[in-house]
Formats: C-alpha cells, sequence, structure tokens
C-alpha cells in the first residue's frame, strides 16, 4: 500500500489520520484480511491501542507475501515518529499533540517490536531502532560508538542496503555524529561501506526494463548522489575546494535523471527523513562550485545542460552561458535539439485510427514534434489533468501550429466510454484507441504517462508529477 506525498507540515500527521479512516471504512463493511487491512489496523490504534497496533503488525509480518506492505508501513509512516520537530513544523496546537500522542506511543511499540518472537518483524524494524537509540543519546560518545559498531555489524553485514532501507538509516545516523569532532573517526568508518556499497549496486541497462528494476536504479542513484554531496560540501566548509570537487561532481552525475523523476516516489520519503524537503537536485550544487571555483567553461557548460534536460527551468541560464560563452558555435536552439537526441532513445512507429476516423501516422509528421498521451476515462488522475490538456491543445493549435503535433490514446477502456466522455466534457484533442501494442512498444506501465518524440525521431517519457505544460513548452521551444 503505497502512500502519496504530503506537504511536509502536513506530512505525518495527516497520513496517519487519513489511514486511519480508511480503516473505519473497512470496519463498517465488515473485516476484510490482507495486509491493507493489517497496515491500516495498526495505523488506526498506534496512539490508541499499543497492544491492539502490535496485535496487526504481528499480523503483517506472518506471511513473508506482505514484506512489502511491512517494509512501506515500518520505514515510510512510523518511522516519521522519530523525526525531531520544533513547533514551527506544526500548523497548529491540536497537530503538536496528536504529535507527541504518536512520539510517546511509538517509543513503547519500537522495543516491543524489537523483543517480539517474530524474526521477520525484529529484522525489518531494527533499522529504525538504532536510529532511534543514536537520536536518543546525542550526546553520549561513547554510547554513540557502541551504536554505531552494532549498527555497522548488524546492517552492513550484507550488500542489499535496499530491503528495510539500511541505506538511508545510515545517512541518517551518520548526520547525528558527523558535526561531533570528537566521532570524525566514527563517522567516516560508517560512511565508507555505505558509499562503496551504494557504488557497487547501481543499477545499469534499464531500456525497456520493468518498474521494480527502475525503482531500485532511483532509489540507488538517490543515496548516491546524496551522501557524495554530503561530503562535498563537508569539504568546502573545511574550505577544502579542489578535494571537493569530485564529491560534488559524483552528486550531479547520480542526481535524478528524467528515468528517475518518472518514479520519483521510490526515494521521495528518504529525500523528505534526509532532507526535510519534498524535491532536490544535487545539480546546482556542482553548478554554482563550477562558477565559482573553475575556469573550464566547456565543463560548466555541460553541466548546465545536463541540468536543463532534467529541470527546465535552468534552460534560460544555459542559453545566457551558451551565447555569452561560444560565439560562432551552431545556435542555441541547435545545439539544444542535438543534446536532447543524443540522450533519448529511437521512437517506435506509431499508426492509429483517430476518432474523428482520419488516420495518425508519425512517420508522416516530418519537422515536427509529437506529443503522444496514454490515458483512459477510468482513471481519476488522467481526468483530472484533462481542462489543461484541451487547453494545451488549443493553444497549439492556434500559436505552435505546425511545430507541434498532440494525440492522445486511450489505454484499457472502449470506443464508447471514450466518446461518451468527451462529448460530456467538451473536448476537443485528438483522441485515438490503443491498439494494444503502442502501450507496450514505449513500455508504458502507468497513466498518464506523456511521450515526446522529437522532429528527429527520438523520443523521452515526461516526468510524471511536473508541470508537464511547462516542460513540453521548453523542450520543443513553444
Amino acid at each position: 500500500m503505497k502512500t502519496c506525498p504530503l506537504a511536509m507540515k502536513k506530512l505525518y500527521v495527516l497520513l496517519t489520520l487519513s489511514l486511519s479512516f480508511s480503516f473505519a471504512g473497512f470496519a463498517q463493511n465488515g473485516p476484510t484480511e490482507g495486509p491493507g487491512y493489517y497496515f491500516n489496523g495498526f495505523q488506526h490504534y498506534r496512539t490508541k491501542n499499543v497492544d491492539s497496533a502490535l496485535y496487526f503488525i504481528r499480523l503483517l509480518a506472518s506471511d513473508k507475501k506482505y514484506l512489502p506492505t511491512l517494509e512501506d508501513l515500518l520505514h515510510n509512516s512510523f518511522a516519521q515518529s522519530f523525526i525531531k520537530r520544533t513547533d514551527s513544523d506544526f500548523v497548529n496546537e491540536a497537530q503538536k499533540q496528536y504529535y507527541l500522542k504518536d512520539v510517546e506511543t511509538a517509543r513503547i511499540l519500537l522495543p516491543a517490536m524489537m523483543a517480539d518472537k517474530n524474526a521477520g518483524l525484529k529484522k525489518a524494524v531494527q533499522p529504525v531502532y538504532y536510529w532511534a537509540r543514536v537520536q536518543e543519546n546525542e550526546n553520549n560518545d561513547a554510547l554513540l560508538r557502541e551504536l554505531v559498531a552494532e549498527f555497522i555489524n548488524t546492517q552492513l553485514s550484507t550488500t542489499d542496503m535496499y530491503t528495510n532501507r539500511v541505506g538511508r538509516y545510515a545517512l541518517l545516523i551518520h548526520r547525528v555524529i558527523a558535526p561531533k569532532k570528537s566521532l570524525e573517526a566514527t563517522a567516516n568508518e560508517l560512511l565508507k561501506p555505505v558509499i562503496t556499497n551504494l557504488k557497487n549496486n547501481q543499477v545499469t541497462g534499464i531500456e525497456g526494463a520493468a518498474r521494480p528494476l527502475l525503482i531500485k536504479r532511483a532509489w540507488y542513484r538517490f543515496l548516491y548522489a546524496y551522501s557524495n554531496s554530503v561530503q562535498g560540501k563537508a569539504l568546502l566548509a573545511e574550505n577544502r575546494i579542489k578535494e571537493a570537487g569530485p564529491y560534488l561532481k559524483t552528486a550531479f552525475e547520480y542526481s535524478p535523471d528524467i528515468t528517475d523523476k518518472n518514479v520519483q516516489y521510490s526515494f521521495f520519503y528518504d529525500l523528505f527523513f534526509l532532507t526535510n524537503k519534498e524535491d532536490i537536485t544535487f545539480q546546482d550544487e556542482y553548478i554554482d562550485y563550477l562558477t565559482k571555483n573553475s575556469g573550464n567553461k566547456q565543463e560548466t557548460l555541460s553541466a548546465l545542460m545536463t541540468t536543463a534536460l532534467v529541470n527546465t527551468s535552468f534552460k534560460d541560464q544555459l542559453k545566457t552561458f551558451y551565447n555569452n560563452n561560444f560565439p560562432g558555435r551552431e545556435s542555441f536552439n541547435d545545439y539544444w535539439i542535438k543534446s536532447i537526441n543524443q540522450q533519448a532513445q529511437k521512437a517506435p512507429a506509431v499508426s492509429l485510427k483517430l476518432m474523428d476516423g482520419s488516420q495518425f501516422s508519425s512517420s508522416k509528421q516530418k519537422n515536427k514534434w509529437i506529443l503522444l498521451d496514454f490515458w483512459g476515462t477510468w482513471c481519476g488522475p488522467c481526468r483530472r489533468e484533462h481542462p489543461d490538456l484541451e487547453k494545451f491543445y488549443k493553444n497549439i493549435s492556434t500559436a505552435s501550429t505546425g511545430k507541434i503535433t498532440l494525440v492522445t490514446i486511450a489505454c484499457l477502456d472502449n470506443e464508447k466510454n471514450v466518446s461518451g466522455y468527451m462529448t460530456q466534457n467538451k473536448y476537443s484533442f485528438p483522441v485515438a484507441m490503443s491498439d494494444k501494442r503502442v502501450e507496450k512498444s514505449y513500455n508504458i506501465n502507468s497513466y498518464p504517462s506523456k511521450v515526446l518524440i522529437s522532429p528527429q525521431g527520438k523520443y523521452l517519457v515526461v516526468p510524471f508529477g511536473i508541470d508537464w505544460v511547462d516542460f513540453v513548452k521548453k523542450y520543443a521551444d513553444l
């Protein structure tokens, strides 16, 4: 059961409350045994009845098939109880009191889980336990050394840092002890194997890869980028400028790319725990470093381009830097489109009959961008963005005619439903029914999904959860 990203100040309390309400709904309809029911049962009782909460989490830990849900519950929800907060983090007093009550019961639940007879539950919650103990004893250097040594021996003895988010907790513990000069050696002893492991477990060869592999790739890349960023910024703070460069460069290179952005939920909670932010890029840190410390304009240009291709808000900065420092070269627009095509994939041909009776063929869209939108009437997020899609279609039909073509493809649907939906909402954007092959050729496994094809026949997937209209306009220079 995946939980949704929420605004930072509201993330913890609203997450817990919403799941409690969900459990109440289950209860009204009668119990439905299974991981979702156990998940919601724990959330419902965690601040009300410790014994009941333990009952449900033991059920969740009783079957190996439920382990992904158990991990989600422990590491994306329950562990939030141990994030230290200040008064400014709360919207009102009621929210603060709820948090304090949750912390109180979490401190009872955590040792109870560690002492449980179920070995799977104990193993799953161990990383949270060590992190909580380190925070509780941040002023006891001797005990911190013991706890870190135990963590290294029990949690870092495996090469798998993804299960139970061991890598995340190692970095959280490092964040507590790293500022203490007296624990410098201990902090380095912890961080070194973590970085080595993250480096050695990077996922490669992702073309056509299934979503679980892409999720793991994004997670390992983010944590590796974060750990290098930490080292680089620590060196900058000591004015060791030259030594900081390689770490900041590595953080830049492993910062979330477009592929990662499409599965950003895979590291959303790690991002939140480690940075207290909902979005981050390590690329701007390296660009700032190059701007201040490097005379290599080509290296700065390359970094700006890599960043702008992921975060289009950097495109104007890139354009200014290019025009000011590389006069006499090809135009910026030519440089931009060439860079897009170098990192994009060859687009499979698309030939579909539109619902108005006309035929769409990607091979006949010469010198034009193509935006393919995969959706369905059954898809709530698809329907919610359709007013913006309709506005975008009308805009390109007038202001950008001849430059880009939009085709939407209704998937897992039927023509009657789609036609009725379009008529009811008075939408005019072009629709084709899927031939059940096109989404497979583009490896579409979530909806809505958008694919942008360049005039040269190369494609990329538009990252989900961003301002897609701005992204497309910046990419295609509309």
